[in-house]
């Protein structure tokens, strides 16, 4: 695949997602595949069942890419992540976390790499997971109030 596919093929990637299709990763992402995000490591069929399990729990879910780069093997792509915690998140371990119905809305950047036969070997996701969690209503952050120091002789 030549470099100029490679937008589209990660374009076509958000809208099949927008659109509930996961199945167009099992075209476009290689057999072994790697997906590396803040939470860890996941193959093609886990990373699928993650976001499977992710929509499920924001049923409204988007992600919208505002800016795809690509350099060599690689594309970038800089995109928000939107939707409302309104349904069940159901781990893969079976346990569960009830809904907040809180909303999110957080920008993210994923990097793709390219095989040499046009399709996407690996992704690394990068998203601040302490708002993720925050905005999610799943936990809560309390800074603690500074208090200037005063130095003598100031």
């Amino acid at each position: 695949m030549s470099v100029c596919h490679r937008k589209p093929s990660i374009q076509g990637y958000f809208d099949a997602f927008n659109q509930g299709n996961l199945a167009y990763i099992e075209t476009a992402f290689k057999a072994d595949f790697a997906a590396h995000n803040p939470f860890g490591t996941l193959d093609r069929a886990g990373n699928a069942a993650d976001l499977q399990r992710l929509r499920g729990a924001l049923p409204d879910l988007t992600q919208t890419a505002t800016q795809l780069v690509t350099e060599g093997n690689w594309t970038a792509a800089l995109y928000t992540i939107k939707g409302t915690f309104s349904g069940q998140y159901v781990n893969a371990d079976g346990s569960s976390i009830p809904p907040t119905n809180q909303l999110l809305d957080l920008p993210a950047i994923t990097f793709f790499r390219f095989d040499e036969q046009g399709l996407v070997a690996e992704s690394f996701e990068v998203y601040d997971s302490l708002s993720f969690l925050t905005q999610l209503g799943l936990i809560t952050v309390t800074a603690p109030i500074l208090e200037p120091t005063v130095t003598p002789g100031d």
